[in-house]
């Protein structure tokens, strides 16, 4: 069990080194483009639609996976993330959504985006997440191909 943390340990160390050696958003704008995408889809999402801005930015691959912040784990696949998605959005309407960078990376095809986001539904406390996104390019954009949300429990400042 020793030996399995360690290569997972070793893996991820080289992972991210090989990601901090080039943190810059591609030339060519795409990753600015991705986060208006992704902001708009969460925007719609805290308003209970999952909408096509919303499908535009996932990858609809058979490898796409989403750890949802409900605590939901499903199978991988785009038809299991969209359906979990449309489930997800219905739990609250009428919201609002923000968002909060933390870092991103970005080596070629693959990415990654931390960010905090919050929604805020009329009569109930605000939803505070810490999110993980892994993205990669595919020919038309930026995709998400794995999210992982959970939900802050200790208060933000």
């Amino acid at each position: 069990m020793k030996k399995i943390i360690l290569l997972t340990i070793v893996l991820v160390t080289s992972i991210l080194t090989s990601f901090s050696q080039t943190d810059q958003t591609p030339s060519d704008d795409s990753w600015n483009k991705f986060i208006e995408k992704l902001s708009m889809a969460n925007s719609e999402f805290a308003k209970g639609i999952v909408g096509e801005s919303m499908k535009e930015i996932w990858s609809h691959g058979d490898d796409v996976t989403l750890f949802g912040g409900y605590g939901a784990m499903i199978e991988p696949g785009w038809k299991s993330v969209e359906s979990r998605l449309e489930v997800a959005a219905k739990q609250n309407i009428n919201g609002t959504y923000s968002s909060k960078k933390i870092m991103n990376k970005i080596d070629r095809d693959f990415a990654y985006l931390l960010q905090t986001e919050q929604y805020i539904f009329p009569g109930k406390t605000p939803i505070n997440f810490r999110v993980t996104m892994i993205c990669k390019k595919e020919p038309d954009g930026w995709k998400i191909v794995h999210r992982h949300g959970d939900i802050i429990k200790e208060p933000q400042n």
